[in-house]
């Protein structure tokens, strides 16, 4: 007689164990911070110049990003808050508020894959994000994308050209580098929606992958052509060696004018080790959480990706934009570290992504049809 087994990813969670660990997850996280990676995370943080800023009502001599940055904090410390500890003591209560309100509008149920993600997120986001630094202020636009696409009011099209329009504010506002999350979200649903329109069904995976690399070699060649300045500055990312244990090293490190073509394979394995980052494991425990969480965010990402026709349009929306985020990451992130920071802020726009949060969609009317 046969046992018939049990798919373990398909045990549902109540939601309501979350609510019970989210101030234990809470606390781990803290003490991994202060503790184990104290060094790197907290006793090097880039908070430290802030407060000076702060305190002294400093806003000049700075990128623009760390001017809007320090004026958004400056403006949030009601409490007249003058130390390091004390604001990321006042950041994590008031993220972590807003996270909880997130959570609260997930699902009743979770399956293990999506409990586990919320899990880690909480742990993630308290040991890397939650402190004095620009990821709680990149945090609140990744949010804006997240409401705009769980939106009943608006319609597939307009979720799409918000999202695009925030990926183009946050290029102009705080990263300059996020124009490449806005072209290449462009491209994957620009082809995403043709190859619907056309009612193409075969191969569409296969087809919006082939757009993205001709998109990519294309944006390659025309910025060494029209943008020699932009296309020095990613030559000069790769080619930068940070003193990071987790920095990402590539061929072109080695080059002293390295070609389209070096520049374009170091992307394509940048971009995979960003996915499959087993690299870390030989560089000790405190890398073991960072590990399994990019790990589940790939798997989910690709399992989303093999249901793609049977999603609804505002899930492949999340997923559109989490493989732009990727794309565009790929270019310039210098170390795994940075990687990890930038990434789990994302985390609210990949509860979608991973099914976590269902979204009733805008019945179509007539005219859109």
């Amino acid at each position: 007689m046969k046992i018939a087994k049990r798919d373990i990813t398909k045990i549902e969670i109540d939601k309501k164990i979350i609510y019970f660990l989210f101030p234990i997850l809470i606390i781990i996280a803290k003490i991994i911070r202060y503790t184990l990676m104290k060094e790197t995370l907290v006793d090097e943080g880039i908070g430290h110049s802030f407060i000076e800023l702060i305190n002294n009502k400093i806003y000049t001599n700075r990128i623009i990003g760390e001017i809007l940055t320090i004026k958004f904090f400056d403006l949030l410390n009601i409490f007249n808050l003058s130390t390091y500890i004390q604001f990321e003591i006042y950041i994590s209560i008031i993220w972590n508020l807003i996270l909880f309100l997130i959570i609260f509008k997930l699902n009743k149920k979770l399956d293990i894959i999506q409990a586990l993600f919320v899990v880690l997120s909480i742990v993630i986001l308290n040991i890397f994000d939650f402190c004095l630094a620009k990821e709680p202020v990149q945090m609140l636009y990744f949010i804006a994308i997240y409401l705009i696409i769980c939106s009943k009011r608006l319609s597939i099209i307009f979720k799409s050209i918000f999202t695009l329009l925030i990926f183009l504010l946050i290029a102009i506002i705080l990263r300059k580098y996020y124009i490449l999350m806005a072209f290449f979200f462009l491209v994957i649903y620009g082809s995403y929606y043709l190859l619907k329109k056309f009612d193409v069904k075969k191969y569409r995976v296969m087809i919006i992958t082939l757009c993205i690399i001709i998109s990519l070699m294309s944006l390659l060649i025309l910025s060494s052509l029209f943008m020699p300045s932009q296309y020095k500055d990613l030559v000069k990312v790769r080619k930068t060696i940070s003193d990071a244990a987790s920095d990402i090293h590539v061929i072109s490190e080695t080059q002293i004018n390295p070609s389209m073509m070096i520049l374009f394979v170091d992307y394509i394995i940048v971009f995979i080790r960003l996915i499959f980052p087993i690299e870390l494991l030989p560089l000790g425990i405190k890398y073991i959480p960072y590990i399994v969480y990019q790990l589940l965010i790939t798997y989910i990402i690709i399992k989303s990706i093999r249901t793609l026709y049977q999603n609804n349009e505002s899930r492949n929306i999340s997923i559109f934009a989490y493989i732009a985020f990727v794309l565009g990451s790929a270019m310039f992130e210098p170390d795994f570290g940075s990687w990890i920071r930038h990434e789990a802020v994302f985390c609210p726009i990949i509860f979608i992504a991973c099914n976590a949060k269902t979204i009733k969609e805008k019945v179509k009317s007539e005219e859109e049809k």
